[in-house]
């Protein structure tokens, strides 16, 4: 009876995580293997065991079946423990993520703790800013290796469904997350009550909630600013144009001085105070160059030899280019 109630415990486990999380499958999953394969073991060794039982001369009953109980589940640990990693690389072999979502963190928390949850969206709201950093990077024709990034965590990587993605695959895939770490966030409870420091902690959280929501927003409109001139971009890349060429480079260049900090920002985060002055300073820097780069066109309007066209495109680039920098700046000071 006891061994058929150790077993009977795990189906709630496994009905409760069937619309659950990988995580949370998998574990489910552990849980039942091991409670079959350790039940099994003991229903076998039956005999031998109650002799032990009797050996420890255990005489209330209620004892004597506690000791039964820990004794074979003991038992099981002891012969899980040296095959853990094995059965860990199984179970994620068996119980795969899946690769349409891309989300890393809200799927695994509930919303029910704000605090926790908090801190779920404010984790997946940095992953998607990384995300629409390495599709700009992709509009533009800078390889991410040049802007290379160290990182003590293995958390800032393209998930497998993006790596052979198309860019529209990309922004499609960035849209959907944008739209459930929103989603999410929105069922975060701040209910508030008459305990005057827990109505401070609901503004707090609201204001929290918010802020992460708008750098969700402005992180994909930073992305869609780099996708609607991304013809423009592509003419660029093959004109055979040596002063267009030129021209663009000098937008790439100025690119990957602003994307560089800004991915290190994203992947090492540090002291608040620290990050807003680098802020700051990337957003003037930004500013800064863009204003002079259509100075230059108007100045030079008469010496070099393009089209109106070609310098209509220009300008137009060089603003969304701005733009798309602007507001990704704006999504991490929001974070």
């Amino acid at each position: 009876m006891v061994i058929g109630a150790d077993l009977g415990t795990t189906s709630t486990v496994l009905l409760g995580s069937l619309q659950g999380a990988v995580a949370k499958r998998r574990l489910a999953m552990a849980h039942v293997l091991f409670n079959l394969c350790v039940d099994t073991l003991a229903f076998i060794a039956l005999l031998p065991l109650l002799g032990l039982i009797g050996k420890l001369r255990i005489d209330d009953p209620l004892y004597a079946l506690v000791a039964f109980h820990s004794l074979f589940n003991l038992l099981g640990l002891f012969i899980f423990l040296p095959f853990i990693q094995q059965y860990t690389r199984f179970l994620e072999r068996w119980i795969k993520e899946d690769e349409h979502h891309i989300q890393r963190y809200i799927h695994n928390v509930p919303v029910t703790i704000p605090e926790v949850a908090l801190e779920a969206v404010i984790q997946e709201t940095r992953y998607l800013l990384f995300l629409v950093a390495r599709l700009n990077l992709r509009f533009l024709r800078i390889h991410p290796n040049v802007l290379a990034t160290k990182t003590s965590t293995e958390q800032f990587e393209l998930p497998n469904s993006l790596k052979s993605a198309s860019k529209l695959e990309h922004y499609i895939a960035i849209k959907e997350l944008e739209g459930e770490i929103v989603n999410y966030a929105l069922k975060i409870p701040t209910q508030e009550n008459d305990n005057s420091d827990n109505n401070h902690n609901t503004e707090q959280l609201t204001q929290d909630i918010d802020g992460l929501i708008k750098a969700s927003r402005s992180a994909i409109y930073s992305a869609k600013a780099l996708k609607d001139i991304d013809a423009d971009l592509e003419s660029f890349h093959v004109d055979d144009n040596e002063k267009l060429s030129d021209y663009f480079e000098l937008l790439k260049t100025s690119a990957q001085s602003v994307y560089k900090p800004i991915l290190s920002l994203i992947v090492n985060p540090h002291e608040s105070e620290l990050i807003e002055e680098e802020l700051i300073a990337i957003k003037q820097a930004s500013a800064d160059f863009h204003n002079d780069y259509a100075k230059k066109i108007y100045k030079e309007m008469s010496k070099i030899h393009l089209t109106s066209l070609d310098l209509s495109t220009l300008l137009n680039v060089n603003k969304e280019m701005y733009t798309s920098e602007k507001v990704l700046v704006e999504a991490l000071e929001a974070l």
